[in-house]
């Protein structure tokens, strides 16, 4: 599957939940026209091409309801007849590939604080909390890093912010066990229901 070309992303992530992924659609048919609601009446708002990558946020019956990205990166909201989607799965960024390590990573609630003594918005965090272990128990540091995909949904937008950070970590006896702070500066304040994780993990190296 392609790398997903623009990332847009719905709030899915419940308190403590393990790492995981959400599911998207790719296009199977060319010029599909995206409308206003679900079925043949709503007027065209829109066409989405084959191949593109879309999010499933509803369905009813024969319809879809779903978000993407135009090439202009205009953000769009739509319904489609949903026999043109098949069903997709994120990629994982290569660095979680191939670990000599297992990664056990759980996630709190995300949490979003207004920064009024840094300027106008919000600084938003997720913390994200592992347990790493060697089988060989012969390395003595692990480098781990995490990522994460926040979202501010809208009635006719949905922002998306990419988060990672990357911190060296001690094994003792092949086991170490840590936790990771992912930050986001926004410039407008929001209300921290609003505020959602669609994707996160972890990986060691």
């Amino acid at each position: 599957m392609k790398l997903f070309r623009s990332w847009f992303c719905l709030c899915v992530l419940l308190f403590a939940l393990p790492a995981q992924a959400l599911e998207y659609y790719q296009i199977t048919g060319d010029n599909i026209n995206i409308r206003k609601g679900p079925g043949q009446k709503w007027r065209v708002i829109a066409q989405v091409s084959k191949d593109q990558l879309v999010l499933e946020t509803r369905r009813e019956g024969q319809w879809s309801e779903v978000f993407f990205l135009k090439p202009n990166k205009q953000k769009v909201i739509g319904w489609i007849f949903n026999q043109y989607l098949a069903l997709q799965t994120l990629e994982q960024p290569k660095s979680a590939e191939a670990s000599p390590f297992s990664l056990e990573v759980i996630a709190d609630k995300p949490v979003c604080t207004d920064r009024t003594t840094v300027g106008m918005g919000s600084l938003c965090y997720l913390d994200v909390s592992f347990v790493i272990t060697d089988p060989t128990k012969q390395r003595k540091q692990a480098k781990v890093e995490c990522w994460a995909d926040f979202v501010i949904p809208g009635d006719r937008k949905v922002i998306p912010i990419k988060t990672s950070d990357v911190q060296s970590f001690h094994l003792l006896g092949g086991h170490a066990e840590g936790l990771m702070r992912l930050n986001v500066g926004l410039n407008t304040v929001v209300n921290p229901e609003e505020f959602s994780v669609a994707y996160y993990n972890c990986a060691a190296q």
